[in-house]
C-alpha cells in the first residue's frame, strides 16, 4: 500500500482541474472508453514521468490487439 502522507521527494502531487468523459461512453459495454484529465499545473518530465506517443494518423489499424493504445495512470483521487 502507498502511504500518501509519507511520499518520496520525487513524487509529484498535482490536482485535477477537470475531467471529460467521451459523450458516447457506455458502461458496462465500455464503448468509447476514453477520457481527458486536465491537470491544474504542468507535470515535470523526469525518468518516470514521460509523455506517451500517440498513434500516427496515417497508419491504418488492423483491429488486432496490438493496435490498441493503453495508458496507465496511478495515484490518489481527491
Amino acid at each position: 500500500a502507498i502511504n500518501l502522507y509519507d511520499l518520496p521527494d520525487d513524487v509529484q502531487v498535482i490536482k485535477v482541474a477537470e475531467t471529460k468523459i467521451h459523450d458516447s461512453y457506455n458502461d458496462p459495454e465500455f464503448d468509447y472508453n476514453i477520457g481527458i484529465i486536465t491537470l491544474a499545473e504542468p507535470l515535470i518530465f523526469r525518468q518516470n514521468v514521460q509523455p506517451i506517443r500517440l498513434a500516427i494518423p496515417t497508419i491504418e489499424a488492423s483491429g488486432e490487439v496490438q493496435d490498441v493504445l493503453h495508458a496507465l495512470v496511478t495515484g490518489a483521487v481527491s
